[in-house]
């Protein structure tokens, strides 16, 4: 899987995760709030549908995402598009 380390509490960039997900591109979400992890799903019939895994986890004052999926190539860049979804949203948050 892919990872990112955010200089946050993992419960700040979950917020951010859940409003990421939410976006017309992610057609179907399974969160497990708990565990801070979930599957995502994006792409359609035409493109094919293309499953993420995700899952956070806290160390010392960072959070480490880690996103994995089957699929992410020339067409689709699915982990670096979540990636950015994820930190805009983390952005936003901390405008408002």
């Amino acid at each position: 899987p892919a990872k990112r380390v955010y200089p946050a509490d993992c419960e700040h960039v979950w917020a951010a995760v859940k409003k990421a997900v939410i976006s017309a591109h992610y057609n179907f979400n399974q969160l497990d709030e708990a565990q801070k992890k979930g599957i995502v799903a994006t792409g359609n019939a035409f493109t094919g549908r293309r499953l993420l895994d995700l899952s956070l986890e806290q160390t010392g004052r960072k959070c480490t995402v880690y996103i994995g999926g089957t699929f992410s190539g020339l067409i689709h860049n699915d982990k670096g598009d979540l990636f950015k979804r994820i930190e805009e949203a983390l952005q936003k948050e901390g405008e408002e």
